[in-house]
């Protein structure tokens, strides 16, 4: 499918349509997808996926790779600016509570075991699914905690490339504390100018970025952004098409892909 002697020829909408057929015979209701190459998009059309909303990539400049050009030198310094002027949006008086930079998988699950995901378009983000996907070669993720007695904070983190820019890429951002939101962030901030970062990034759906008070901590929509599909195996995948947007809790976590 990805020679350029065999494109053009329905291969993509044939395997896609023969998945879905198989689909069919089994308990599954329906498929949410995470393209992240817009060439694929219109063969995920003509096989019957609807397009549901956008997930914007919130970026929070930190700008403290090193210079290799003026252009660097200019984002350098603009991004430096920036996280310095916002730095009071990340003020948090918990400066006691306590930040784990290191945790297992096996707690890592027992705390998404803990959230209430009742109504909720989520991810079952089980032990063997983490284990899976926080495990890919060459790659080292880094999950971060900030908790308390009665709160927990996580960010699930790994550094890349983007647009190439040195970047923090935040695959899963969840809490039950705006408050431990705001210190955990702060102390991604000091991590990131401590590994010379050039920003800080997380994608997500607009209104779950909306809960989780992004915006009020620094970060501000870029214009790059990805499109989440569903697609219909019975009757009952129409709860996709019918669930309202603030449903959906979507990051980079679903995607295999970062």
């Amino acid at each position: 499918m990805t020679h350029p002697s065999h494109r053009g020829k329905g291969l993509f909408i044939e395997s896609s349509l023969a998945a879905i057929s198989r689909l069919s015979c089994s308990e599954t209701a329906g498929v949410i997808g995470f393209p992240i190459r817009n060439e694929v998009m219109p063969g995920h059309l003509k096989a019957g996926w609807k397009v549901q909303f956008e997930m914007p990539i919130y970026i929070l400049p930190i700008g403290r790779s090193e210079v290799k050009s003026l252009k660097t030198m200019l984002i350098k310094v603009v991004s430096t600016l920036f996280e310095f002027s916002t730095r009071p949006l990340r003020f948090s008086m918990f400066k006691a509570v306590k930040i784990i930079e290191t945790i297992s998988i096996d707690a890592l699950s027992n705390f998404y075991n803990s959230q209430k995901t009742n109504d909720l378009v989520v991810l079952d983000k089980s032990q063997d699914f983490l284990e899976w996907r926080l495990n890919r070669p060459e790659i080292e993720y880094k999950t971060f905690s900030c908790r308390s007695v009665m709160t927990h904070t996580i960010a699930i983190t790994r550094r890349m490339d983007l647009n190439g820019l040195r970047t923090l890429a935040i695959l899963d951002f969840e809490s039950d504390s705006p408050s431990h939101s705001r210190r955990l962030i702060r102390h991604l901030v000091q991590y990131s100018i401590n590994e010379k970062i050039d920003i800080i990034a997380l994608t997500t759906n607009k209104e779950n970025a909306k809960r989780l008070k992004l915006l009020r901590f620094g970060f501000f929509k870029s214009h790059k952004k990805f499109k989440v599909i569903t697609r219909n195996i019975s009757e009952l995948g129409y709860g996709f098409t019918l669930a309202r947007h603030s449903n959906f809790r979507m990051t980079w976590i679903d995607s295999d892909t970062v």
